[in-house]
Parts: C-alpha cells; structure tokens; sequence
C-alpha cells in the first residue's frame, strides 16, 4: 500500500510537472507572437492574459501578452509595433475593449485613463482583458532603400556603383538624392512613397559624360586633329607628336605633368601642352685609313662648336 501511494505520488507530481511545463510553453508562444520592442520579462508562469485587436470590433487580431498579476503597467509599457498589422505603424495608444469572462465594458478600478481616454496604467488583476488600439501613428524609420547604377563604357548596359538605405516616414515621401560622380551625370528620376515593410526602392542611373581633349603641339605635328572627345574612361587614340631636331618630354596641364598622354579619358576636359626637348647629337670622327683614336664630340641641334684638334697620324 505504500508502495503504490509513493507511486501515486511520483505520478502526481510528474503530471504537475507537465502540466508547469506546457503552461510555461503556451505563455513563452504568445509572447513570442510580440516583436521584442518593450517586451515585459515574465519571471513568473501565473499571468493575466491580455489580448490586442487594431480596432474596437476585433476584426484585426493583433496578439496576446501576459502580465504578471499585481505589476503595475503603465501606458509606455504597452506594445507599440506589431507584426503583420499596420505594418510601419505605431500604436499610439490602447483602450478598454473588454473583459472576455463576461463581457462587461465598464472600466475597472484597476484601470487609470487619461483625459482622452485611453489606458495610462493597469494594476493587472487575473482576469483576462481586450485592449484595442486607439489610433495609429506613421514610424519615423522606415527604412528604404536608393540603388545607384553607372553607365557602362561600352553603352550597353548601367552597373550597380552602390547602395545606400535611408529612412522616412512609412507612407511618406522619400529623399533620396544623386551622388555626384566625377565623369558621370545624374538621370532625372522620381521620388516613391515609403511602405511600411521597408520594401522601398528608388533607382538613380548616371550616364558618362564626353571629355574633351584639346592639344597644344607646340611647333609637333602629328596625323591627328588637335581635339579628340570620348565617354569617360573610354581610350584615347592618339599618337607621339614630332618636331625636327627636338624629343618629346611628355605633357603639362593648368594643374599637372604627364611623361605620356592618359590611355582613357579622364572625368574633365583637359588642354595638353607638347614639352619638347632640344636634340642631342654626335659628330664621330673617321681615321679614313690612318691610325689612332679619338672620342665622338656632342653637339645640341642648331647649335655649333668648336671641333676636337685631329689626333690620327697616317
């Protein structure tokens, strides 16, 4: 007999267990249902079941939270952003809908108002009660998202430079804004409005711009004409300019030197100026069939100098 009343009581208090146990999971499931947002920690499995609808007629079922039973929950305590209703959008207040028990709509002694009556505080009792929310209020950071495309060099096709995410008011206009790229320019484009689910897109392509060369030979010549244009980033054919007598040294512009012309086209129009510099050259001397040596002499193009006294003997 004691045996099986120790038995009995193993039982009981495994399906005690159980019964804690499923409990504790139900109320950690509704709570789930919350997006974390001002969630009240539960320390304890007893609670007051306290049920949301987004209007006084319970058409829209918002969610469940549980309350431990002699907090006191002021009206910031309450939840604000939900999930799948008036998605981008805050309640901005609860009222009393109901105590679901016995349909009773008076205001209980537990319940403080404010002066437009919605909740300010709750003393939370056990029984279960409907909140509906009284008004809804846009979230000021909604997220959206502005993609920036850039014109290939061959035409054909825009590739993604970047992309930002910005943030407005759900429902609200966006702002978004062209970048200023350095060879580029921006394409009109229009502003969209802001869902709430952060789903937005805004679109901004830019075009290359056509650069001018403009090049200064300084007494060269070359086969080409003085000016030669191209998309940004395109290749500039050009060629090695000549001048009798004289080397190229490379190119200066208003604000920089190149040994060699750029290969593409730089973001701005730019004026290349030719640097030459004079011609060196060699007078070698011949022995025309005497013996000795004697070392070639250099001389600059167009000028003179006075030759080496001839050391061959013959």
């Amino acid at each position: 007999m004691n045996r099986f009343r120790k038995m009995n009581d193993c039982m009981k208090g495994i399906l005690i267990f159980s019964f804690f146990l499923a409990t504790l999971l139900s109320v950690f499931s509704c709570k789930s249902e919350w997006d974390t947002e001002n969630v009240t920690e539960l320390t304890e499995v007893l609670g007051a079941e306290y049920t949301f609808y987004d209007d006084n007629v319970c058409t829209t079922y918002c969610g469940k939270r549980y309350y431990r039973i002699g907090d006191e929950i002021f009206m910031w305590d309450l939840p604000r952003s939900f999930n799948g209703s008036h998605v981008g959008y805050e309640a901005s207040g609860w009222k009393y809908l109901s105590n679901p028990s016995d349909g009773s709509t008076a205001i209980p002694e537990n319940i403080s108002l404010n002066d437009d009556g919605t909740i300010y505080s709750i003393r939370i009792s056990p029984e279960p009660v409907y909140l509906y929310a009284d008004s809804w209020v846009a979230k000021s950071n909604t997220p959206y998202t502005v993609y920036h495309y850039v014109e290939s060099v061959d035409g054909f096709s825009y590739d993604l430079r970047e992309a930002e995410t910005l943030y407005g008011s759900t429902d609200g206009s966006t702002l978004a804004s062209a970048y200023s790229y350095p060879g580029f320019t921006s394409q009109p484009f229009s502003q969209g409005t802001i869902n709430g689910d952060g789903s937005t897109v805004i679109d901004i392509y830019y075009t290359r711009n056509t650069i001018t060369y403009t090049f200064n030979l300084d007494g060269g010549t070359w086969s080409l004409p003085t000016t030669l244009s191209g998309k940004y980033e395109e290749i500039v054919h050009a060629e090695i300019p000549t001048m009798t007598g004289y080397t190229l040294a490379g190119w200066s512009t208003a604000t920089d030197w190149y040994p060699t012309l750029p290969s593409t086209f730089g973001p701005y129009d730019e004026t290349f100026t030719a640097s030459w510099n004079l011609g060196e050259y060699e007078i070698k001397f011949d022995s025309s069939g005497g013996s000795g040596s004697m070392s070639p002499q250099g001389i600059s193009y167009g000028g003179s100098v006075v030759l080496n006294p001839n050391t061959f003997t013959k």
